[in-house]
Formats: C-alpha cells, structure tokens, sequence
C-alpha cells in the first residue's frame, strides 16, 4: 500500500493525471495512509508474536534433543552384561 501510494504521489507531482484523477487520487492516498497507520501496529505485533514462537520453538526442540539423550544415556547404563545375562544364567 505504501509503495501503490508513493506511485500516485509520483504521478500527482508529475502532473500525469488529469484533474478529476488528481482529486481521486489525492482522497485514495489520504484513505491508504490512515489504514497504513491502522494496520502497522497490528502487523508488528504479529511479527513479534511470530518471531517469540520461533524462538519458542527452537527451544523446545533444544529440550527435547537434551532429553533425548538423557534417554540414551540411562538406556547405556541399564545395559550392562549382567543384565544382559540374567536370563541365560
């Protein structure tokens, strides 16, 4: 919206409208930058809400490796030989 704006301003000053388009430009580029103004709030949040949940996420899948491998490592130390020959014994 910002740059379809700056394109009509471009043609406004350029004087590549005839009047009744300069009019109609004018109230669209006025209507166009108070939704800019509206809609700016709205979309950063959303941009900061969507970079906390990839941040979230990637820590969540750090916990989830490290427990992993906690896993591992007591399924390592339950597999001794005496364990394993328990039952032949």
């Amino acid at each position: 919206m910002e740059e379809f704006s700056a394109n009509l301003e471009t043609k406004l000053t350029e004087n590549q409208l005839d009047e009744q388009a300069q009019v109609q430009a004018r109230a669209a580029i006025e209507s166009m930058s108070k939704n800019v103004e509206n809609l700016k709030p709205v979309i950063d949040a959303a941009d900061q809400e969507y970079k906390d949940v990839d941040i979230r996420d990637i820590e969540m899948a750090k916990l989830i490796h490290e427990f992993k491998n906690q896993l591992l490592i007591e399924i390592i130390k339950l597999d001794t030989w005496e364990a394993r020959n328990k039952d032949i014994i």
